[in-house]
């Protein structure tokens, strides 16, 4: 890895020097997943099953001088390990599905003289990124420690865990386009959640910065999904959702995604 320092008009300057420009690093990384989720017919996301995934990485700095190994800021070694499990329970049918009790959890922990304040994040809605305008519309990208009523930064740190609750309700078969538009609208399901997570650490880093653990995030809400087919050939699940959360001072937020939470 190469770097330079840039002005302030972004050429490079040399009125500052890096002590150590180039850096030479090896990551290995392994994963595991298995999972017996599935779908059930007119069923949106999973409807019975679990799933498991964990991964674990080892990343290592190979030319830090001997008198900087293993200290923050300067060695850039860093090993980590996240998990994450999901399970589907189908309940009665009503309407043209089962309803359907989904949870999550997920967490990780990371060590080494890399591993700061901001190595995870905890907050947000996940989504799927939208590619059929072009546009990147919704904010929608996926987030691994997702609670849904907060920025996706409300919590960091080199720990973090966070699980999800919902009752998902099929609603009715809509099977409708709006007038001449290239849209059409299939199953619509609505779903009440509720999400809680937290992150934190190092406690005090060298450089002085304090990061404890504090009051866990915690959240309500609902949200609406729906099949929608765009130019008569993007499958896309668009869901419209309201999170109110618990936690600090964070406002009541409605947002729209693409794809399900999980």
């Amino acid at each position: 890895e190469d770097r330079e320092l840039l002005g302030n008009d972004l050429p490079p300057t040399s009125a500052f020097q890096l002590s150590r420009p180039q850096s030479r690093l090896s990551d290995f990384r392994a994963s595991v997943s298995f999972s017996t989720a599935r779908s059930d017919l007119f069923q949106m996301g999973g409807a019975r099953g679990f799933s498991v995934f964990l991964s674990g990485r080892l990343r290592d700095e190979l030319n830090v001088p001997d008198s900087l190994a293993g200290q923050f800021g300067q060695d850039r070694s860093v090993d980590d390990v996240i998990g994450r499990v999901r399970t589907y329970l189908p309940l009665w049918r009503g309407g043209y599905a089962r309803h359907v009790i989904a949870l999550q959890l997920s967490g990780g922990i990371a060590r080494g003289p890399n591993a700061g304040t901001g190595h995870f994040d905890v907050g947000g809605a996940s989504g799927s990124p939208e590619n059929l305008s072009g546009l990147s519309l919704f904010g929608g990208s996926p987030v691994f420690f997702a609670v849904r009523g907060y920025p996706t930064s409300a919590r960091f740190g080199r720990y973090a865990w966070t699980a999800g609750a919902e009752y998902r309700v099929p609603l009715a078969l809509l099977h409708k386009g709006l007038g001449a538009w290239p849209l059409h609208f299939d199953r619509l399901m609505g779903s009440i959640f509720f999400d809680a997570g937290n992150a934190w650490g190092p406690d005090l880093t060298p450089d002085g910065r304090r990061n404890p653990l504090r009051r866990a995030l915690l959240s309500a809400g609902a949200e609406l999904a729906t099949g929608v087919t765009g130019l008569y050939q993007a499958q896309l699940t668009l869901r419209a959702g309201v999170a109110v959360p618990f936690t600090d001072s964070y406002g009541t937020t409605v947002y729209v995604r693409l794809g399900l939470p999980f």
